[in-house]
C-alpha cells in the first residue's frame, strides 16, 4: 500500500482539489528535486486491488511540458 506525500497535496485548484478525507487519493503538486522552476503534477488513486500514480512535468500554473525520465519517475515511486 502507497501513503501520499499530504505536504503536496493541491486543496485550492478547482476541480482538483482534496484534503485528508479523500485518503490515498487526489492531486498533488511537488517541487521538481533538481530543475528549480519545474514541478511534477501528480494524480494518485487507489481501489481495494490497484494503487495507481500519473505524473507529468511543467512549470508552475502551465500544463505538461514533458514525459518524466526513469530516474523521476523513481523519486516519484519512492515520495509514494
Amino acid at each position: 500500500m502507497f501513503h501520499v506525500p499530504n505536504k503536496y497535496r493541491d486543496r485550492i485548484t478547482p476541480g482538483l482539489a482534496s484534503d485528508d478525507s479523500f485518503g490515498n487519493a487526489g492531486f498533488f503538486i511537488i517541487p521538481h528535486y533538481k530543475i528549480t522552476g519545474y514541478e511534477f503534477k501528480t494524480i494518485a488513486a487507489d481501489g481495494m486491488d490497484w494503487e495507481h500514480v500519473s505524473v507529468s512535468i511543467a512549470e508552475p500554473r502551465k500544463h505538461a511540458k514533458r514525459c518524466p525520465t526513469w530516474d523521476e519517475m523513481c523519486y516519484i515511486k519512492n515520495l509514494f
